[in-house]
């Protein structure tokens, strides 16, 4: 669209985003993400008005690449915009993460949406990242680990991997729900004095895909966990070959 209609979306926050990864010019998991817009629409009380063929035609018109790509829908609005990917396929180093002053509410079913309304993530970001970190963690009110600003978030244990349920008050990533697909992934309640008694720990969203974690706070992680490795290849090797 040409210009941005002032509805509920830019008012209230009555609008939903996603952000897609562009590889050799195709949007990786771009149904998964039509779907999770049109589902979160539909529990806003809206109809998406993104589809297949408007981003299909925005990346050949953009002649886009390698790139992430941004899709947000409100009640009038369509929008589309790109940027460079900072990620690439590689695996990232490990990362610094520290925890957020801010609660999360497990009552609160719009985490489990990617609404607009995401200002606790953005500040929550901006103080990680003025202590150094790559990412902060959000705890919700029974100091359960629930997930980063703009990330899902998994920890292991020998060959066991854990990551917290959406009832803990977390959004369904679709990083997320690739691993849950082809990987025995134990869904449980992940309480924070916990966190010292696994070995690794990692990140996920749809540009960095795989994010491995060395520290969070005052507690370190094995830096090579070959489980971490296990799930960085195959999801290259199923998305990217």
């Amino acid at each position: 669209m040409d210009c941005i209609q002032i509805d509920q979306g830019f008012l209230f926050g009555r609008s939903v985003f996603t952000t897609l990864k562009i590889r050799d010019g195709q949007a990786v998991f771009l149904d998964r993400h039509l779907q999770r817009l049109e589902s979160s629409a539909q529990a806003l009380s809206f109809k998406s008005l993104a589809n297949r063929e408007a981003v299909d035609n925005y990346i050949r018109e953009k002649q886009l690449n390698h790139a992430a790509l941004k899709i947000l829908i409100s009640p009038e609005n369509l929008l589309l915009m790109d940027r460079s990917d900072p990620y690439g396929v590689n695996l990232p180093s490990p990362k610094y993460v520290v925890l957020s002053p801010i609660h999360r509410h497990s009552s609160n079913w719009l985490l489990q949406h990617k609404t607009t309304m995401y200002l606790a993530n953005k500040l929550s970001l901006e103080q990680a990242h003025q202590q150094g970190a790559f990412e902060c963690l959000f705890l919700n009110e029974r100091e359960e680990i629930c997930e980063g600003s703009f990330t899902n978030f998994f920890l292991i244990q020998g060959s066991d991997i854990y990551t917290p349920p959406l009832e803990a008050g977390i959004l369904p990533g679709l990083m997320r729900q690739w691993i849950l697909d082809h990987f025995p992934v134990q869904v449980c309640p992940i309480p924070w004095q916990e966190r010292r008694t696994f070995q690794a720990a990692f990140v996920t969203n749809c540009l960095i895909g795989i994010g491995p974690i060395q520290q969070i706070e005052d507690t370190t992680y094995q830096n090579n966990h070959p489980l971490i490795h296990q799930i960085y290849h195959q999801y290259t090797q199923s998305v990217f070959h």
